[in-house]
């Protein structure tokens, strides 16, 4: 793995979220209506990037990323997504120097009235843990 810039941790990035926020769902319910057809779950690295690519999602990976794996959850189990070590320690290093927090901008246009996050200085720690937190357990919610 290559070493992480701190200021400027790789990324995957994804141009549509509606688009991809769609084929999780076919994935999820097996569901044509989302796209006309139904998307099988992607079992290997070529095939996410394939279907990401014909929904429309607009998906980049660093060339690094070449492992795939899917979580598939039920109702009846706790899952917990770990971030790995670099990921934390890279955004923690960014934010805490004032560094902006990263999230997609469907946030600011759909919920915020256009606004980004503006945590307080004082709070910035607090809030990232906070983040971290929701998004190693949420589900749909």
């Amino acid at each position: 793995m290559p070493d992480f810039d701190p200021l400027n941790p790789p990324r995957m990035k994804i141009d549509d979220y509606e688009a991809f926020g769609k084929l999780v769902k076919t994935w999820s319910t097996q569901d044509s209506k989302y796209f006309g057809k139904v998307y099988p779950v992607p079992r290997s690295l070529a095939e996410f990037k394939a279907q990401c690519a014909e929904a429309g999602v607009g998906l980049s990976l660093p060339d690094f990323l070449t492992g795939f794996s899917v979580a598939m959850f039920d109702n009846n189990t706790v899952y917990v997504r770990i971030p790995p070590k670099e990921r934390v320690l890279a955004s923690e290093g960014k934010f805490a120097a004032g560094g902006s927090y990263n999230v997609p901008s469907f946030y600011g246009d759909l919920a915020f009235g256009g606004a980004t996050p503006a945590v307080d200085p004082a709070d910035r720690m607090k809030f990232h843990a906070s983040r971290i937190g929701d998004y190693t357990i949420s589900y749909c919610e």
